[in-house]
């Protein structure tokens, strides 16, 4: 257990009180745990009050802090207070959170700057602050990629695959996707299966379709359970069998799938059958995931 003394202000406390109180999101008494110390200037716990806020929809309090932050000249904190800023619902706001992006450069490390180029990104998309622009999305968002940032990599995949900002190009939109599959990300292990499926800028081939699927599968990704299960079902890129299909059937339904040709294949399930293909969803356990957050 820690205590801090302030002697400026003659006032004793215990940082676990403060955490807990954080935790417990009762973020006003935990400023008042400390307003007499000098931990109230601190930019530690500043960040923390206005993260606690904005945790709780509370964006107009989380914003005086965020500013604190900022006075401090805080890079993390001029980035959240840009980031709040968006929720705002007036345009002086959206306005002010496109200048604090704008402001940032390469100077300020990787990282940061990436994640600022991806927000410009989704402002000139959106149309948030700026003009909606989509060409403008498009470079924003690409620039972003190129300093390796994986949500702009995904954004880009799906600008190509739609034509945001650019020409339709399903070639390089298979080939981001791939490259995000090949780090882990579960969405785009399974996006990559059903753009093999479906021939869209890469060659069909079922059974490398099935080795996506099964790896986004045994993370739990609902889309990739259900198109697994057909796959096993039907005999596609894998042996067929009726026990697993029925298994991730059961998963993909309580993941929250609705299939109706699904629900008339299996109506007549041998009783044997479903229950071992039950037992088998019963003992399921899914394997860590890395995800960009899309993940039921």
């Amino acid at each position: 257990m820690i205590i801090f003394y302030s002697p400026s202000h003659s006032h004793a406390f215990n940082t676990d009180d403060f955490i807990n109180l954080i935790k417990n999101q009762d973020t006003d008494a935990a400023i008042e745990l400390i307003k007499e110390t000098d931990s109230i200037y601190d930019l530690n716990y500043i960040q923390t009050i206005a993260q606690s806020y904005a945790n709780q929809g509370k964006y107009d309090q989380s914003l005086v802090w965020y500013e604190k932050a900022y006075e401090k000249n805080s890079l993390l904190g001029k980035f959240q207070l840009a980031e709040v800023l968006q929720y705002k619902d007036d345009e002086k706001s959206h306005q002010r959170s496109a200048e604090l992006f704008e402001s940032f450069n390469i100077k300020d490390g990787e990282q940061i700057y990436s994640n600022a180029l991806y927000s410009l990104g989704q402002i000139y998309l959106l149309g948030r602050g700026r003009e909606k622009n989509n060409t403008k999305a498009f470079q924003f968002t690409y620039k972003s990629h190129t300093y390796g940032n994986p949500l702009a990599t995904y954004t880009l995949s799906v600008f190509y695959h739609q034509g945001i900002g650019t020409k339709i190009d399903l070639i390089s939109s298979a080939s981001l996707t791939a490259e995000l599959a090949n780090l882990g990300f579960v969405e785009s292990e399974s996006d990559y299966a059903h753009m093999i499926l479906n021939e869209m800028g890469v060659k069909k081939n079922n059974r490398i379709a099935v080795l996506w699927l099964k790896r986004a599968a045994d993370k739990g990704y609902p889309q990739a359970l259900q198109t697994l299960s057909r796959m096993y079902l039907y005999g596609l890129g894998v042996e067929k069998d009726n026990i697993e299909s029925y298994k991730l059937y059961l998963l993909a339904k309580e993941a929250g799938i609705m299939d109706i040709e699904l629900d008339m294949a299996f109506a007549n399930t041998k009783e044997n059958e479903k229950k071992e293909a039950t037992e088998r969803a019963n003992s399921f356990k899914k394997l860590k995931t890395k995800s960009f957050g899309f993940v039921n």
